[in-house]
């Protein structure tokens, strides 16, 4: 996966003449936007040159900066996973001493809203950029798109299950290494109080994924067809009204 996610251009940059030549002579079909491209370069997309499709469209610096720009997108959507994940604790921590007995609840659902958003927001990029990117064939695409949601949601979804089951219980061991001051309030006091946290954490995501994400998505679609049906009605009428007196 790792190689497919950062590796994937240098490895399709390296086979483009395999590629091309095994393209041509078994007809493998390739995707509309690799097929303008290749137009683009004079290239006939029917019967390709290897040479040709190599020096003019794979083994380019354009295609090269384009698929580093990608890997670039990719890792600062991880980065801001982390961010988040910080944020997340910082307000779990400002929660428990409101409300010591809800706080970690509260943390939760928001985590696990939060884990949602990213997802739903990284999957209309990750769509784009695999698009952007612009691989030959349909199963190079759904390759290398593939890998990059499968990074992002193992850091997205499973950051904040790792902290708590495994570094939140030594955090200030491992924050002293770090040379970072951590509120004694953040380690786990007891083995029961990780577990807890982590009980209620996966419950929380669980419940975002499976009732509150699909509440929204449907409040949305109503809202969206209802501010419709108001548009139509009322604005567009009134808007028409008021350009026919200005033609007039």
């Amino acid at each position: 996966v790792t190689a497919g996610f950062f590796g994937g251009g240098s490895r399709a940059a390296g086979d483009a003449d395999d590629a091309a030549a095994a393209g041509a002579a078994s007809g493998i079909r390739y995707r509309p936007a690799y097929r303008h491209l290749l137009e683009a370069h004079g290239i006939d997309p029917d019967e390709p040159d290897p040479v040709e499709v190599s020096a003019k469209v794979e083994r380019t610096w354009a295609r090269r900066a384009r698929l580093f720009l990608s890997s670039c997108t990719i890792a600062a959507s991880t980065v801001v996973v982390i961010v988040i994940l910080v944020l997340n604790i910082m307000f779990r921590l400002w929660m428990s001493r409101i409300l010591p007995e809800y706080g970690p609840i509260a943390a939760g659902l928001v985590t696990g809203v939060s884990i949602q958003v990213l997802s739903m927001a990284y999957k209309t990029i990750a769509t784009r950029l695999t698009e952007w990117e612009c691989w030959r064939t349909d199963a190079q695409h759904e390759d290398a798109l593939i890998a990059k949601v499968f990074v992002f949601e193992v850091f997205n979804n499973y950051s904040s299950l790792f902290y708590i089951a495994f570094v939140r219980a030594h955090v200030r061991a491992v924050g002293a290494s770090l040379g970072v001051k951590v509120l004694k309030s953040e380690e786990c006091a007891s083995r029961w109080e990780c577990e807890r946290d982590l009980e209620l954490q996966l419950a929380s995501i669980l419940f975002a994924k499976a009732i509150l994400f699909k509440v929204i998505v449907v409040a949305t679609v109503r809202l969206t067809r209802d501010l419709g049906r108001f548009y139509n009605r009322f604005v567009s009428p009134l808007v028409n009204s008021l350009l026919r007196r200005r033609a007039q």
